[in-house]
């Protein structure tokens, strides 16, 4: 998988943003977005299930969405599926799709403001293509490999610890070489990764994962299942190494930690 370049689409494209479809044009490919506009990281992906993708990194200045538009021509179209994000960095931004890709189709990844009713996508409307420094919408292409895989699956059970920078995972298959990764919880999904460790293709047992901190009594991790696509036995992500997915969306159950 490789990140898909930043496509500024000009300022006057957005005077023909209620069809989203008509032409713009691509004047600087190889942009870097500054983050106190916004941006947006995509790599093009193997789905598991063929009506969700996964956006590796989201970053804004105040809660916005993050809209994914399927292809016309040569510029994006109809809306296929949004979800809100919050203001800052987001990671593994998860979104579900009105209906199943096709093999081999290019999407659009756009950001939008979150300017109307708080939490709710309004567009056309209040909430509008968030643009960069050049006045570009910021919104990024990747292409879907859809077909017939295997998937991945991870156990892990509440854990009394007996070692305070450490955590077991019972449990894990992967296909092909991979990573489990633990995540501290963040406003009821995963936050920030504090520990990480290999796992073979096939089926891995009674894995013990270092921590980089201790654990606070009674908190919520989550054990997030990545594959090893880059430089083997070395964990790259953002990077190559990208969470793994099963039929429902990222494999990355939660558990409880707690204290003797």
């Amino acid at each position: 998988m490789r990140t898909r370049s930043l496509i500024a689409i000009t300022a006057a494209a957005l005077a023909f943003f209620p069809a989203c479809g008509d032409d713009t044009t691509n004047d600087s490919p190889d942009a870097t977005v500054e983050a106190s506009f916004g941006s947006v990281e995509v790599d093009d992906q193997t789905l598991a299930a063929s009506d969700n993708v996964v956006v590796r990194s989201v970053s804004l200045v105040g809660a916005g969405f993050l809209v994914i538009h399927e292809a016309a021509g040569d510029s994006f179209g109809p809306v296929l599926g949004n979800t809100a994000v919050a203001d800052g960095a987001n990671a593994d931004v998860a979104i579900s799709l009105s209906r199943d890709l096709v093999d081999g189709e290019t999407l659009y990844a756009m950001l939008h403001t979150d300017l109307g009713e708080v939490g709710v996508y309004e567009f056309p409307g209040a909430d509008v293509p968030q643009v960069d420094a050049n006045a570009a919408v910021i919104a990024p292409t990747f292409v879907v490999t859809v077909g017939a895989m295997a998937f991945g699956s991870v156990t892990v059970a509440d854990q009394a610890v007996t070692t305070p920078t450490e955590v077991s995972i019972s449990a894990i298959t992967s296909v092909g070489p991979g990573f489990i990764v633990i995540h501290e919880e963040a406003n009821g999904s995963f936050g920030p990764v504090i520990g990480n460790a290999a796992v073979v293709d096939g089926a891995n047992t009674d894995i013990t994962v270092p921590l980089n901190r201790d654990i606070v009594d009674g908190e919520t991790l989550y054990a997030m299942l990545h594959t090893d696509a880059g430089t083997v036995l070395t964990y790259e992500f953002p990077g190559p190494d990208v969470p793994a997915m099963d039929a429902n969306g990222i494999i990355t159950p939660s558990f409880v930690v707690s204290l003797p």
